[in-house]
């Protein structure tokens, strides 16, 4: 209590020398309204936060059933809140549970979110393939090899 005394008496004393005069009431008084306009947005926070551990042990669960029931309890966590949704949809773009991450982005809280359309942009191509379609890929991606694949090397350079 005496450091909380001492920089109550600091912040007052740097009022006073500005030449403003206020009783001594007014500082406990903006720091506890400070609190209650705050109070909003850190219960906001620790909801994303329980959400995404509760993600976190959904991940590293090997049954399909408790990871879906995980992820539907984090979502039940969080609510309608566009803070808690766009961590849920973050995470599970991260992690490759798209989804996921599409069911969370298509919710009507999300609809004109600027940061709804970051995530689905990142998403882009992310289909899950065929296996001709991964090969297809896999060949297309791989470097020729061969005499004429170092000719058309040194032409690129020059």
């Amino acid at each position: 209590m005496n450091g909380l005394a001492a920089l109550v008496n600091m912040v007052m004393d740097l009022v006073r020398s500005s030449g403003v005069v206020l009783p001594a009431w007014a500082f406990p008084c903006a720091v506890v309204g400070l609190t209650l306009v705050l109070i909003p947005a850190r219960v906001r926070s620790e909801r994303a936060s329980r959400a995404r551990r509760l993600l976190t042990r959904a991940a590293a669960s090997n049954s399909v059933t408790e990871r879906d029931r995980l992820e539907a309890e984090a979502l039940q966590e969080v609510g309608a809140d566009t803070h808690g949704l766009l961590t849920i949809a973050g995470w599970a773009v991260e992690r490759g549970r798209y989804a996921l991450a599409r069911s969370v982005l298509a919710r009507p809280e999300l609809a004109q979110h600027p940061e709804r359309r970051k995530l689905l942009a990142g998403m882009q191509g992310t289909a899950p393939l065929s296996a001709d379609a991964l090969i297809a890929r896999v060949l297309r991606e791989s470097p020729a090899e061969g005499p004429d694949h170092a000719s058309e090397h040194r032409d690129q350079q020059g």
